[in-house]
């Protein structure tokens, strides 16, 4: 592969590394033209251009190369799934034929349209009817359950 190929494919990362290299070197070029003079006001632009242009160049390098490997990364998992999804799919392919059961389902009438509580059956088969339980007041003021009474008008 040629060069321009290679920086195509890698743009994001290419970029990080020359914004990287350019920090560094605007950064040394800052403290260079700073160290050069003792008084604070004459160092005072060699850090602006030179030390916050540097660590954003260095900061920006950083964040396009990460981007590049995250890039890398979600490749290399969009690979994974669908390797995955073809395995799958072959095997859900080779799963022999569905086999129809007959199912029977049971159906309990309930005797009364009004009542709120469904038949249950016992074991001998006869059906006997459980109250759902309700909460009562008792005298040290704590709750205590009780089965609601029905009552037919």
């Amino acid at each position: 592969m040629d060069l321009k190929t290679v920086l195509r494919a890698q743009w994001d990362r290419a970029a990080g590394a020359a914004a990287a290299a350019i920090g560094l070197l605007v950064l040394a070029l800052g403290w260079f033209g700073a160290s050069g003079t003792a008084e604070l006001g004459k160092q005072v632009p060699y850090f602006i251009s030179g030390g916050l242009g540097g660590m954003f160049l260095l900061g920006l390098g950083g964040m396009l190369w990460l981007s590049a490997d995250l890039r890398d990364q979600w490749r290399e998992l969009r690979r994974i799934r669908v390797g995955l999804e073809a395995a799958a799919a072959r095997a859900v392919e080779s799963l022999p034929a569905p086999v129809d059961v007959p199912v029977t389902v049971e159906v309990v009438p309930v005797d009364d349209e009004r009542s709120a509580v469904a038949p249950i059956v016992a074991k001998n088969g006869s059906p006997k009817r459980k109250a759902p339980a309700r909460a009562a007041a008792t005298t040290n003021g704590k709750a205590r359950r009780a089965p609601i009474t029905a009552s037919r008008t």
